[in-house]
């Protein structure tokens, strides 16, 4: 498995150095979304997580404004950013696998990122309590289920709460600790089998801001024609806006501009992707 070192020199400078290369962290204050990649140890490959971070003075709504304030939110980013760098140390292979199914020294090595992340920040002066508190307790679970310290509801901080979720939505999606799942799987896996392991107010809202179908993806409806997504409808996103590429006989019609936003088309539904 490939190695990676990490250097963190100011609030303003950190950088990744090893031979998988890139940038850790690129903060734009006034953009609406911080978007964070972490390249790490493993054949090349790399984790990857988008926590969208919902600023004040952008037009949300109350429900957004209800969790978080300024600084909190500026607290989320910092430990989203960071909070898998643990995965340096991790020496086992955690892509696109099932980590429960793991032996038991693999698992406790996997798990053990955590620790090796706090251990990399904990000394670093300009990072504040919260943000290593989301370093070292991003897989906690309200229910108690969660590592390394087994905390219930009362006890996780709602910042780490948020990054929690949208971690294990990014390791689902990506096959960190996980197989691959689509991204219509993750949302519906979150709405019933997940829903008990986290803070269910928090977990609705991210989900609604989670586009299903993101623009590209090739789907099938239940009329068995083949579509491509190419916008989305806000709070609505299991109803993309697609294009009709292929009839239900498997015709080709991709040139004739057959467009369907599925929030008028109300008896058409997405039952597949295409690989």
């Amino acid at each position: 498995m490939n190695k990676c070192n990490i250097t963190i020199k100011g609030k303003e400078d950190v950088t990744l150095a090893g031979n998988t290369g890139g940038s850790l962290m690129n903060i734009v204050n006034n953009s609406k979304e911080i978007n964070y990649t972490f390249p790490c140890g493993g054949n090349g490959r790399c984790g990857k997580c988008t926590v969208r971070i919902l600023k004040g003075d952008f037009d949300i709504t109350s429900d957004d404004r209800k969790f978080f304030s300024e600084e909190q939110l500026n607290d989320v980013a910092m430990g989203a950013l960071l909070h898998d760098i643990g995965l340096c140390d991790v020496t086992v292979n955690f892509f696109d696998v099932e980590m429960d199914r793991m032996p038991a020294a693999e698992k406790l090595n996997y798990r053990r990122h955590v620790i090796s992340g706090y251990e990399r920040v904990q000394s670093i002066k300009w990072l504040n309590d919260t943000v290593k508190t989301i370093v070292l307790s991003h897989h906690e679970r309200v229910d108690g289920s969660g590592y390394p310290f087994h905390k219930v509801a009362d006890r996780i901080p709602p910042e780490v709460r948020l990054v929690s979720i949208c971690d294990h939505f990014d390791e689902m999606v990506n096959g960190i600790g996980y197989k691959k799942r689509k991204i219509h799987e993750v949302v519906e896996y979150f709405r019933t089998d997940e829903a008990y392991l986290f803070d269910y107010d928090m977990t609705s809202q991210v989900m609604t801001t989670v586009a299903w179908f993101p623009n590209g993806t090739q789907v099938v409806t239940n009329d068995r024609e083949v579509g491509v997504v190419i916008s989305q409808n806000r709070g609505l996103p299991d109803r993309p806006v697609i294009k009709i590429i292929k009839t239900a006989d498997g015709i080709d019609c991709s040139s004739k501009n057959i467009i369907k936003d599925l929030t008028e088309c109300l008896t058409i539904f997405i039952v597949g992707t295409v690989e």
